[in-house]
Order: C-alpha cells, then structure tokens, then sequence
C-alpha cells in the first residue's frame, strides 16, 4: 500500500485520510461479519466494540468525523466504492475506544497479524520478505459468512489484482489465499 494513491480518499481535508481509508476498508469486513454473526447468535443486530491503538499526532476525532461522513454517504446511497459499505446497525461512536496498544492483547494481536502480512509483501522497508507467517494463519482467517471466501474478505487486496503490478514474490502470499479468483465483494444487505 506504501506506493497505491486513492485520489478521491486524498481530497478530504485531513493529515491522516490513507489510515481513516484503511480503517474503512477493514471496517466494511468486520462489520458485516459482525452483523452476520450477531443476527445468528441474538436475532438482531448488536453493537460492534471497536478499539484502536493509540498513535502519536493522530486526531481520532477526525475518523469519528470520517465515519460521519461516510455514514451521510452511504445513506444517501453515494457511496464512491459501490461494492463496499460499512454496516452502519452494529457501529456506533459509543463503542469506539482508543487504547494504548501495550495495555490490550487484542491490538497486539492485531499488529501480529499485519506485521506478518507486512513482512509477505513489502519490498521497500523490511529487507527479507517472508510469507510463512502470513501462511500459517489461514487456520485462523475468517471468510464471508455466506460463502466463506477469505480472498477479499480477511485478505484484501488494494488496488485490485489486475492494476496491482505486484512482484512475483509478492504475488505469492495472495495466490496461497485465493487471488486472483473473483473475491468477495459485499452483497447489497440494505
């Protein structure tokens, strides 16, 4: 992603638009997950606890105002990615917390996870690139719901695998994962 720009993303007015962005393109995964799941387990939506590492200089405001924002979109059915949504019935401000990531195992989880995907894919900042982490959680990868692909799903790819330009070897970790079959995009749930 170090080297993929989102021009309409980069027009909203904030220092911190590429991490709402990825925050958002996460958030439309977990939060249809999350509505599937809840729907099962209560029979209705329940609210989806959110919790972010604490980052220096960054304003959590601004993505609170982010998600605002595209809650006004996506309600207006003005969507600028119309294969993507977020499921507004289980996010809410009130259960969105900032943490300093040393204090919750969950976040450190979480940094684990990307650190091995990071370590599959990135040619620029790591040195050595190695995909057997990143092959060793398929175990623990959740697909869709319906149809449990994980390509698409846990594993997104941005841009899309035909204007990607990866490496070969970068190209390896998204193959063991299903690219580039047709992947998961979410199905109109409104």
């Amino acid at each position: 992603m170090m080297v993929y720009l989102n021009p309409f993303a980069a027009t909203i007015p904030s220092k911190n638009w590429f991490y709402c962005w990825l925050t958002r393109l996460l958030l439309e995964r977990v939060t249809y997950f999350a509505l599937k799941q809840s729907i099962v387990a209560y029979g209705q939506p329940a609210p989806l606890q959110i919790e972010l590492s604490e980052r220096g200089r960054f304003s959590y405001g601004q993505l609170r105002a982010y998600y605002d924002w595209l809650k006004l979109k996506s309600m207006a059915g003005q969507n600028k990615l119309p294969l993507g949504d977020i499921s507004w019935d289980v996010m809410s401000h009130d259960h969105f917390e900032v943490h300093p990531n040393e204090r919750r195992p969950g976040l450190q989880l979480a940094d684990a996870v990307a650190g091995a995907f990071l370590r599959a894919c990135d040619v620029n900042q790591i040195g050595q690139r190695d995909v057997q982490a990143a092959k060793l959680l398929k175990p623990v990868m959740t697909g869709d719901p319906s149809a449990g692909m994980v390509h698409g799903f846990s594993v997104k790819l941005m841009p899309k695998w035909g204007i990607a330009n990866l490496t070969r070897e970068q190209q390896q970790v998204f193959r063991f994962y299903g690219y580039p079959l047709p992947q998961w995009w979410m199905p109109k749930h409104r």
